[in-house]
């Protein structure tokens, strides 16, 4: 059997926890602005969410394996604090890391990570092309490496000041993020 391509970001046994006898629970769509009924298998979830590319290129899926793992080991605790039953210090310390990955394992939480870098790129970059004149010299050093390249000093230095671009954080970052 393959490697599953929905990746759920929040578990499913944790979702039945929600459902009703059937595992039905209502799913709100912001963007549409609607409700839907759904299956704990049919939502919170992305294709290959957490797969990543190492730096030869081959596809990997370990951590969805890793949440994996993690879940299993919680199902037994939550169902134990469902019926109001003490769980073990061991226990505890396992819950609390299911509970602090639920936090980064998210899609807004991937948002807000790479929000924050896009930030800091931006005023590094502030920083370094501070005037004409630094841009200048940063621009020399590039075109001795690369005569092709022709911008101005005036132009790179109001590119970079009025945040004229987008910075693309790549899924490896964010999912290091997550880790």
């Amino acid at each position: 059997m393959g490697k599953p391509r929905r990746h759920h970001f929040l578990p499913q046994f944790y979702l039945r926890n929600f459902s009703n006898n059937i595992d039905q629970l209502w799913e709100f769509d912001r963007l549409l602005n609607k409700y839907t009924q759904k299956t704990s298998k049919g939502t919170a979830w992305l294709p290959h969410y957490y797969r990543y590319k190492d730096k030869e290129g081959k596809l990997h899926t370990d951590i969805e394996d890793f949440f994996g793992d993690i879940e299993t080991k919680t199902k037994p605790i939550i169902d134990k604090i469902i019926k109001k039953k003490p769980i073990t210090e061991g226990e505890k310390l396992m819950l609390s890391y299911f509970i602090s990955f639920q936090r980064v394992r998210v899609p807004d939480f991937e948002k807000a990570a790479n929000e924050l870098v896009e930030k800091f790129v931006k005023k590094m970059q502030k920083f370094k092309f501070d005037s004409v004149e630094r841009t200048e010299q940063i621009l020399k050093k590039i075109k001795e490496q690369d005569s092709e390249k022709k911008v101005s000093a005036e132009e790179m230095y109001k590119f970079v000041q009025d945040e004229e671009y987008n910075v693309e954080v790549p899924r490896e970052h964010s999912i290091r993020q997550m880790l």
